[in-house]
């Protein structure tokens, strides 16, 4: 009975370490009129309100940029030229027949899949910087943009297909499957490719210079012609651009519109619409709070069509920008498809939102499926009613935080934080932090389950420690909340910076024992006393009230100087300005361990530093705290003596 228990214990610690603590959207008549009245070559927009959503793909599309068709749209239009003569192909296309004679047609880039076993597996593709994962198919119909899509002919897996492009030659990690699908001819990526027009003079020298595959052979003009072919052969010329006309240039905007030159080959059968301009997508991402909207910052932004692929990140502001180009009408046509991922960077530290079982094991980075938009740019503002509304906000309080633990000079949290997050009426949250130091109870529990439960318990020990998160955060979809869902993110975080301290002042070894103490008596008394903290004089009681009455007090220090919000009784600063040391009685044992949030509140305002007060915290007594602080301020000895003593 007690092996069991102790298995709970360590399990229910992956939801701690504790803590416990509507609104129409603004849409102004103003807002949709400008939505609305969008010239479909302007950047766009939306109000973002709907729920989570799978994405529902319609046929499978016949590959245009396969080496197989591609050299099928090569014959043609050799064969072409043959027909109507080098004048007429250069008349109506800007070629020659000598390109068309010299372009070979081979793989550049093999369009692939994965399909990872396990979280090591997926975290081993994700943390490749030379892959882009998509999470479906790529040469399907999207009848339905969204935030998922698992593969039908997997129904009981927990990981889906994973589709990329590479290199030929690609080595995929080992242990996880892994197919090619396709050989591609993607011509930017070929030996041969310049973007600069090739006179006949030109081709002529290059030919005998170099041979039958000369360097630059292929300009942007048998560029167009060649993709635009492939397009028609293949059934997919309906989404190549028709629109002859040229709107004008907007100073807001990095793409400027010149002219617009319709072409036409093989006799008509094969048309398309070039402006010889480039495309940098740019726009807003942001949140809607009470104090109007924000940007939505440092989320990552993926603009796609078939195998060509932009990433870009949003500012402070929300603002996102691509630096260079990536496509034209040729390749565009009309649209993009757009994507928002909830793995957040602030200067070096980074997190990820993944997408959750039970709310709390982590699987799959959460992304938002924004749909098909202007390959100008695309801007969006998440409302209460959106499904994401909540993770945004969680989203822009882990960078809030970064860049004021910055300014106060205490830990950034760990880099790569695992968050699952989930919508709640009650906003409980907890740091656990299982990525980032090594849980010894989990690790014997773990050993106690296998002997006594078998595979079970392998598979529980296993699958719970792979799939673990660092931060349990909650929301719920009420404006009125947001202050408070914000607040509740910066004292878990502060946990997170804490334990990073530890591990730069005592060593990772040092840490972890000092974590897995903290976390494993919360799971426990919690199961066992109906609240993580239990009382004063309980096991390992110093250890709970230095880490909860700091976390504690940076939120209320937080809230009340950047929301100017008083997270003790839920009112603006500007009605309350009630400190912790007022608002918790150290004789009230009802208000432990939250009265240690009014101690540390105490030794800010004598001139302790919130760096030197994070250092001196590891320690696992009041007085160890106490005399690690005096060390580093020895002429406030007789203030912190008096201070401290009040809370042993």
């Amino acid at each position: 009975m007690k092996t069991h228990k102790l298995f709970l214990v360590v399990l229910a610690s992956i939801f701690f370490i504790g803590c416990e603590r509507d609104h129409e959207p603004i849409i102004t008549d103003d807002v949709i009129d400008n939505i609305a009245n969008q010239n479909d070559d302007q950047p766009s927009a939306s109000i973002e309100q709907r729920a989570i959503q799978p994405v529902i793909l319609g046929k499978q599309k016949e590959n245009p940029y396969s080496v197989q068709n591609m050299q099928i749209a090569l014959d043609s239009l050799r064969a072409y030229a043959n027909a109507v003569g080098d004048d007429e192909l250069h008349s109506n296309a800007g070629i020659h027949t000598k390109s068309l004679n010299a372009l070979t047609i081979g793989a550049t880039d093999l369009y692939v899949r994965f399909l990872p076993q396990d979280s090591a597996g997926y975290d081993m593709l994700t943390q490749d910087s030379t892959l882009e994962l998509f999470s479906y198919p790529l040469d399907y119909e999207i009848v339905q943009a969204g935030d998922y899509y698992l593969d039908p002919s997997l129904p009981d897996s927990t990981y889906t297909w994973l589709y990329a492009v590479v290199k030929p030659g690609y080595q995929p990690p080992q242990g996880v499957a892994y197919e090619v699908l396709s050989n591609l001819f993607l011509i930017e990526n070929s030996e041969g490719y310049t973007e600069e027009v090739i006179t006949e003079t030109e081709e002529s020298a290059q030919t005998k210079s170099t041979g039958s595959s000369p360097k630059g052979v292929i300009d942007n003009n048998l560029r167009r012609a060649l993709v635009a072919t492939s397009f028609v052969l293949t059934g997919n010329g309906g989404e190549l651009r028709k629109d002859e006309s040229s709107a004008p240039g907007n100073p807001l905007m990095k793409r400027q519109v010149t002219t617009c030159k319709r072409s036409c080959i093989l006799w008509g059968r094969v048309c398309w619409t070039s402006c010889n301009t480039r495309y940098y997508p740019e726009g807003y991402i942001r949140v809607n709070t009470p104090s109007g909207n924000v940007g939505l910052k440092g989320v990552k932004v993926r603009t796609s069509r078939w195998f060509y692929y932009i990433t870009m990140r949003t500012d402070a502001s929300g603002y996102y920008s691509s630096s260079s180009s990536y496509y034209d009408d040729i390749l565009i046509g009309n649209s993009a498809n757009y994507d928002i991922f909830f793995d957040g960077a602030n200067g070096s530290n980074s997190w990820t939102f993944s997408k959750t079982l039970f709310g709390a094991l982590c699987f799959w980075t959460s992304s938002y499926g924004a749909g098909s938009h202007s390959p100008n740019g695309h801007s969006m503002t998440f409302y209460t009613n959106s499904d994401y509304w909540g993770r945004a906000v969680l989203h822009n309080a882990i960078y809030d935080y970064i860049t004021y633990a910055r300014a106060d000079g205490i830990s950034l949290p760990p880099n790569s934080l695992d968050i699952a997050s989930k919508e709640s009426d009650k906003l409980t949250s907890s740091a656990p932090l299982l990525n980032h130091h090594f849980d010894y109870s989990y690790f014997t529990a773990s050993m106690i389950a296998t002997i006594c439960a078998g595979p079970l318990g392998v598979w529980l020990s296993v699958f719970g420690w792979l799939a673990s998160p660092d931060l349990i955060l909650r929301y719920n979809k009420t404006l009125n909340s947001y202050n408070e869902i914000t607040a509740i993110a910066w004292h878990e975080l502060t946990h997170a910076s804490q334990l990073q301290r530890m591990k730069s002042e005592n060593g990772k070894s040092w840490a972890s024992g000092y974590w897995s103490t903290i976390v494993y008596q919360e799971a426990k008394n919690e199961l066992t006393k109906e609240t993580p903290y239990a009382s004063k004089g309980g096991d390992d009681w110093q250890a709970i009230a230095l880490a909860e009455g700091w976390a504690n007090y940076r939120q209320w220090d937080l809230a009340r100087r950047y929301l100017r919000w008083n997270t003790l009784t839920y009112r603006d600063w500007s009605v309350s300005t009630t400190t912790p040391e007022i608002h918790y009685s150290i004789t009230n044992a009802n208000h432990f361990p939250y009265y240690f949030a009014g101690m540390f509140n105490r030794l800010r305002q004598i001139g302790c530093s919130s760096a030197n007060i994070e250092k001196s915290l590891c320690a696992y007594s009041v007085t160890g705290f106490r005399d690690n602080l005096i060390a580093k301020h020895p002429n406030l000895r007789t203030q912190i003596n008096t201070i401290v003593s009040e809370y042993e």
